[in-house]
């Protein structure tokens, strides 16, 4: 049983270490709002 716990709890840790590795940039904005933005640069 503490075999599991600790192996759920290190599951967690690397999946929490992982994801903040991942830059979280603007990200690319879809084909509609694309074109929401260039029509409204265009006014």
């Amino acid at each position: 049983m503490k075999v599991s716990i600790i192996t759920l709890f290190l599951l967690i840790v690397g999946v929490q270490l992982a994801s903040a590795q991942t830059p979280n940039t603007s990200p690319t904005p879809t084909k509609a709002e694309q074109e929401i933005i260039n029509l409204s640069k265009t006014k």
